[in-house]
């Protein structure tokens, strides 16, 4: 029982799958380690054969060739990153690269996830929401400056970044070059209480990458340009989807209980496994769960436990919702942030 329950915990602790795999792309051996080339963001730790671990702890150097052995014949890979241990699953249109990873288990390896929802949470952990508010989405007081409080990252920050250049080197060097040259702005953060940081002090440049994909998704950046798919990212956000799936539907908040651990991004590679085609997309609006999926034992034993279930919206939509939110669904995959 208690083995059983262990592995239930380690489950639950699944936050992100690999992107890289699904995303169909080949990896870069390095010394041991796997640049993927997929532009989401990345994990790096030990790949394990869950297995093994899950049974006896059993990983490092000297249990190498076992975990090699167990991956070869089939045992579920998993990526250990400090003291959690990640569940890494293949695509199902593109199993290649997951096949060749299990030459690389008991190494360290890289994987990437998504993009935004890593800034999310690189955000908070930096404190960031601190001064930009909960989420970003309306900043503290700053007295002392004109414009009397910190912008929030829905809208007020694209008037002070006037593109994604502007935005990186607010973050990078707490002030785009532009506006360091001017003696009016100089002025203005002289005089208010609070100043932003240069995280790039000691933050990677990925890290960085990862706020400006955070800070550009919840500002709706970029314009959606196609009629049909801007109908359909209003209509997601009057329906509520952006509250569990981030805006734009670009996150991947925590949901304790779901098989990844949490609820998947519009554009991420989990989409792809979840929906193969505008017929499941459908269904998963309309019912709140595709017909594979409810016939699927397993995937219903996780779909049952989540903390988050995905609502049924036929008594809440409009004629032409589903045309225009698989538009949008459409249009936000073709323009992933950071790509």
């Amino acid at each position: 029982m208690k083995k059983i329950l262990g592995i239930l915990m380690i489950l639950t602790l699944v936050a992100f799958t690999a992107a890289s795999f699904a995303a169909g792309k080949p990896a870069k051996s390095m010394g041991g380690h796997m640049a993927a080339t997929a532009k989401n963001g990345s994990w790096k730790g030990e790949l394990l054969d869950a297995g093994c671990y899950l049974q006896s702890g059993s990983m490092g150097e000297k249990h190498k060739e076992c975990a090699l052995k167990c991956a070869s014949n089939g045992m579920p890979l998993m990526l250990l990153v400090g003291q959690k241990a990640y569940l890494l699953t293949p695509n199902h249109d593109n199993a290649d690269p997951y096949e060749s990873l299990k030459k690389m288990a008991g190494s360290m390896v890289e994987v990437t996830g998504v993009m935004a929802e890593r800034g999310r949470r690189l955000a908070e952990t930096e404190g960031c929401f601190t001064c930009h508010g909960p989420g970003g989405l309306k900043g503290a007081m700053n007295p002392g400056r004109k414009d009397k409080s910190v912008p929030g990252f829905t809208g007020d920050v694209m008037m002070y970044a006037h593109d994604e250049t502007d935005l990186r080197e607010w973050i990078r060097d707490g002030v785009p070059k532009r506006r360091a040259e001017s003696h009016t702005w100089r002025e203005q953060r002289d005089a208010g209480t609070m100043r932003m940081p240069a995280f790039g002090l000691h933050l990677s440049s990925r890290a960085i990458d990862d706020l400006v994909a955070y800070v550009r998704a919840s500002a709706s950046d970029p314009e959606v340009d196609d009629p049909l798919a801007s109908q359909g990212l209003r209509r997601a956000e009057a329906l509520g989807c952006v509250g569990c799936h981030g805006p734009g539907g670009r996150l991947a908040a925590l949901n304790p209980g779901s098989f990844k651990g949490y609820i998947p991004s519009w554009e991420g590679d989990d989409f792809a496994e979840l929906v193969r085609d505008r017929g499941e997309f459908d269904g998963w609006v309309r019912d709140g769960i595709s017909k594979r999926m409810r016939e699927n034992a397993v995937a219903s034993f996780f779909l049952g436990r989540s903390s988050v279930h995905m609502p049924a919206f036929e008594q809440h939509l409009e004629p032409g919702d589903l045309e225009a939110l698989w538009a949008y669904v459409t249009w936000m995959r073709k323009h992933p942030l950071g790509a």
